[in-house]
């Protein structure tokens, strides 16, 4: 048997969530900060904030003087944990075995599953179009044959990896990356 592991990562999770909550901040540039104190740092923005020069990691302090138009949020851990645990729910529908880690990310272990989903890619879509149905989260997948390369494939998405396949799967105007690799190649250039 094959194995297969899936890394869900819902990216900007929380930047996700405060915009179900609210939908007037869905077009806003907004940071979730750790607090308020000048000393407190980003730790999600949207593509608005950063396109206005906010990062992440960046010192709340620092993060005022370069932008005065982002809506700076204060950390909503109720809402993000209620957020984790529901989407922990939709996903335990696909497998039994699920490793919530941080919030907005999960592992999937898949192997076994083909008499249910013929294909991984086929199983990927369906927990994606689920997740962004009932949740409205948007997030990518990465499958791989174990944690350690599924997780890499997330992270070296826009890196020089070479995958033995990479495909985009769009649904509900989201757009899903489903990066499958059993080994991936890592060029100097």
């Amino acid at each position: 048997m094959e194995r297969s592991v899936f890394h869900i990562r819902l990216q900007n999770f929380e930047v996700q969530a405060e915009r179900i909550l609210d939908a007037s901040l869905r077009t806003r540039p907004i940071a979730v900060i750790s607090s308020h104190h000048q000393n407190g740092t980003i730790i999600a923005l949207s593509i608005e904030a950063e396109a206005e020069g906010l990062c992440q990691g960046m010192k709340v302090s620092l993060a005022r003087k370069i932008s005065h138009s982002a809506l700076l949020m204060p950390y909503n851990s109720t809402l993000y944990v209620r957020m984790h645990h529901y989407v922990t729910r939709i996903v335990t529908n696909y497998s039994p075995l699920v490793e919530p880690t941080i919030l907005g990310q999960y592992y999937l272990d898949m192997s076994g599953m083909e008499a249910i989903h013929r294909t991984k890619m086929q199983a990927g879509y369906h927990i994606s179009n689920d997740i962004h149905g009932k949740a409205g989260l948007a997030g990518q997948i990465g499958i791989s044959a174990n944690k350690l390369i599924s997780y890499s494939l997330w992270h070296a998405r826009s890196a020089t990896v070479h995958y033995s396949c990479l495909i985009t799967v769009h649904f509900m105007s989201r757009c899903i990356i489903m990066l499958h690799a059993l080994s991936p190649t890592i060029h100097p250039w």
